[in-house]
C-alpha cells in the first residue's frame, strides 16, 4: 500500500469503523440551493452527529449516487432532483 493509501485509509477507518447509522435521509431543497445543486442528495447521519454526504467529485460539483451492494445483489440509491424534495 503507498502512502497516500495509508493516510486516507487510516483517515477513512477513524472516521467511520465503528459508527452506526442512526439515520438517512436527503438533503432538503434550501440545502441544495446552499450548495447550489439542482439535485439532492443522500446524507447518512452517524451516531456521533457526523454527517457522510455523498457528492460527485472531490469539488462537490453535486450530489451522487450510492451503490449498496450485497453478495447476491445491488440497489443504487440515486439523486433526486430538487423540485421533487421539500
Amino acid at each position: 500500500m503507498t502512502e497516500i493509501e495509508q493516510r486516507w485509509t487510516r483517515k477513512a477507518y477513524d472516521l467511520l469503523v465503528g459508527r452506526t447509522i442512526k439515520r438517512a435521509e436527503y438533503l432538503s431543497k434550501s440545502n441544495c440551493e446552499e450548495l447550489g445543486w439542482d439535485d439532492s442528495g443522500l446524507v447518512l447521519i452517524l451516531d456521533n452527529g457526523s454527517q457522510i454526504l455523498v457528492q460527485c467529485d472531490d469539488e462537490g460539483n453535486g450530489p451522487g449516487a450510492l451503490v449498496v451492494q450485497t453478495k447476491t445483489d445491488f440497489d443504487i440509491l440515486p439523486t433526486i432532483y430538487s423540485g421533487h424534495v421539500s
